[in-house]
């Protein structure tokens, strides 16, 4: 049994929240924040919130503004890595999460927007309301700093600017025993609420293959843990004291049931396929039509089956864990791993056509060349290449025609990327004419129409 506090209509109690919560209000609007305020957060969190209330006969701006920031502080808890279980946060002191969530993410601003329609509520009130009063001795600090004069950018700032993680969860806290007192101290107190005897704690919804999920029993002992997937019992768990970590090596539906003492507790977690990791993937999702691609998959085993669009021939190493293909097909290809109980890994790659090369003659930076260089070079290799490719192999001179104009135009078909000149046609050239040139892009040809002029000086 958990008892909470009570909240009535107390004038007495009423004024003693609003000092607590001022004190609370300097402490967040500090620019030099104590060491040892920073250290007491999560008690000045955990008493603000208390009692558990709810509000009676709602005001709609309040009740909405309430239900926004109750959403915005499940949310800011996400992004700090907030421990439901034991209430931590992994990086009380830090001030980057709070200002990469309210100020880089705009999320401070969406607050703000909000916080102005209250804004406008309170003053569409009538002067005589005492919510109107309340209201501008509640929030005369923001007021101050742009909620007055509708700059945001200003409220961001002063509000959110490098305030530590545990503060600013502290500040949502207290917007919402604000909101609470708003509501003229109309409270329904929950009294005598009881725990439940049995619940199983996580923060997943939705998982994937090579996820852990962390489970923790509150209120009972673990007797016996059954995990399903689509049907059929796996043993995809660890036992840790009192509770157990998931990991799940296939995708699927996978539903948890866990026996205690006095009851049972069931929840449905889906396994989504593994994927290519977000931030290293994306040189790799673009891949081109006809090059060959390599790239490594989280899984070593044998008996495993790989499914590439485009690619019918594509492999899979068991003990590197390498996938091989070369796609085939324009636009988007999906990969597929699976093993005889289910599928490990889904993802795609977006193929694109190769983009026509650059011929060049190598060693010669434009497209004139005097008699003696040519003379000393005796020979003229074509190369095939684009920028933004690092591997030579991707491009190929297989053939091209050579007209060599002289006092006796002579052309020449030429097999391969370079031809040679004999010493007595240098000393008669004028002009050479590369053209008809023929190259191995990916694992087509292309025909380069374009011909090459070079001048002999």
């Amino acid at each position: 049994m958990a008892g909470y506090i009570k909240i009535t209509r107390s004038k007495n109690l009423r004024n003693k929240l609003i000092s607590l919560m001022y004190l609370i209000f300097l402490v967040l609007s500090a620019i030099q924040i104590p060491i040892e305020w920073i250290k007491v957060a999560p008690h000045i969190q955990t008493y603000i919130s208390k009692p558990r209330t709810e509000f009676k006969d709602k005001d709609s701006v309040l009740a909405n503004f309430n239900t926004y920031l109750t959403l915005l502080d499940e949310e800011f808890k996400v992004a700090l890595g907030y421990n439901e279980v034991t209430g931590q946060i992994p990086e009380m002191n830090s001030y980057s999460i709070t200002d990469n969530y309210f100020v880089v993410d705009k999320k401070g601003e969406l607050l703000f927007q909000e916080l102005q329609k209250l804004n406008d509520w309170s003053n569409n009130l009538k002067e005589s309301d005492p919510r109107k009063k309340l209201y501008l001795s509640l929030f005369s600090n923001d007021l101050e700093n742009g909620l007055k004069k509708n700059n945001e950018k200003k409220w961001v700032s002063y509000r959110w600017k490098h305030l530590p993680a545990g503060l600013a969860r502290c500040f949502i806290e207290e917007l919402k025993l604000r909101v609470k007192l708003m509501n003229s101290g109309d409270f329904e107190s929950v009294e005598d609420i009881k725990e439940p005897e049995f619940t199983l704690m996580t923060k997943y919804a939705s998982m994937h293959i090579g996820d852990e999920a962390d489970f923790a029993a509150k209120g009972d002992s673990i007797k016996d843990i059954l995990i399903t997937r689509n049907n059929i019992q796996t043993n995809d768990y660890e036992e840790q004291g009192n509770g157990f970590k998931f990991r799940p090596e296939f995708a699927g539906e996978h539903r948890i049931t866990v026996k205690g003492k006095v009851k049972s507790e069931s929840l449905v977690i889906e396994v989504l396929p593994s994927s290519f990791p977000r931030k290293d993937a994306l040189p790799f999702r673009i891949c081109y039509k006809g090059v060959a691609y390599q790239q490594s998959v989280p899984f070593k085993q044998n008996n495993l089956s790989l499914t590439i669009d485009g690619d019918e021939n594509a492999q899979i190493n068991p003990e590197s864990g390498m996938i091989s293909f070369t796609p085939k097909t324009l636009g988007w290809s999906s990969i597929r791993i699976k093993s005889g109980n289910g599928l490990l890994f889904h993802d795609s790659v977006f193929v694109k056509a190769l983009p026509d090369p650059y011929i060049k003659i190598k060693g010669l930076a434009g497209f004139t060349l005097g008699r003696k260089r040519l003379s000393q070079m005796k020979r003229l290799e074509l190369i095939a290449s684009h920028p933004s490719f690092k591997d030579e192999s991707i491009y190929e001179v297989t053939s091209f025609k050579v007209r060599k104009v002289a006092n006796v135009p002579l052309i020449e078909a030429i097999n391969g990327s370079s031809f040679s000149l004999e010493a007595t046609q240098i000393g008669l050239l004028k002009y050479l004419i590369v053209y008809d040139i023929i190259v191995r892009k990916g694992n087509e040809s292309q025909k380069i129409d374009q011909p090459i002029i070079i001048q002999i000086m």
